[in-house]
């Protein structure tokens, strides 16, 4: 979910499995009438904890992307039907979409900051999300290459490099979160509610779901996030 507060002047790009919609819940209760605050969701359902989130000034006409140089469109399929929806932003939106949108001013001008996980722990919590509305039953081993082709780094980057001024850790969510909104001059920093939790069963282990092959799988497809944020499995 993107939320663009010109209030406090960051701006937050939503990844998934990261714990996202607490923090997007949190940071709504801080933004101010003219900010932006996508929806949640796309879907009309409000789930428990959600009640009182304000989505705001998220629509809007806006040009899409153009063309790759050799002629292939990059998303101006899916870019076409939000621009007639005017559905400026939404709830989950790369950092090149959000920087075209927003204008490349007010993005260079403001705090960018999104949050990380483990891509071993990130993979099982997905994969468990998931299976609530599998057609059929898939084994984590045949999901798994699937649902992850290739890295997902790029939706923090912009040609290539990392375009966050902060990248948040998952595992140390609530103590990274508080630090960086003390740093930002917000002094009553918002509590982090527990939204979409406890879809995993009994809290099982990421090591204890993984098989020889997920683990080298995430290993190689996941390179590029190991890398820059230094991850073991």
């Amino acid at each position: 979910m993107t939320i663009i507060s010109h209030k406090h002047r960051f701006i937050f790009i939503k990844t998934a499995k990261t714990a996202g919609t607490s923090v997007q819940l949190a940071l709504e209760t801080i933004c101010g009438p003219d900010d932006i605050c996508a929806p949640v969701t796309q879907k009309k359902t409000v789930r428990p904890g959600e009640e009182g989130y304000v989505a705001r000034n998220y629509q809007g006409w806006f040009i899409p992307r153009p063309l790759r140089p050799e002629g292939l469109p990059s998303r101006f399929s899916s870019e076409l039907k939000e621009l007639l929806r005017r559905q400026r932003y939404k709830s989950h939106l790369p950092a090149t979409d959000v920087r075209w949108r927003l204008g490349r001013r007010l993005w260079d001008a403001y705090f960018k900051f999104s949050i990380e996980r483990n891509p071993w722990d990130k993979a099982v919590s997905d994969y468990f999300w998931r299976k609530r509305h599998f057609k059929r039953e898939m084994s984590f081993d045949e999901w798994l290459p699937i649902a992850y082709p290739k890295s997902r780094i790029s939706f923090l980057t912009i040609d290539g490099k990392l375009a966050m001024d902060r990248v948040l850790r998952y595992e140390n969510l609530s103590e990274d979160f508080s630090a960086m909104m003390r740093d930002l001059g917000i002094e009553n920093v918002p509590v982090l509610p527990r939204a979409k939790a406890g879809v995993r069963p009994d809290r099982a282990h990421y090591r204890d779901v993984h098989t020889a092959f997920t683990r080298d799988y995430v290993a190689r497809v996941c390179a590029p996030e190991i890398e820059a944020f230094d991850y073991e499995f």
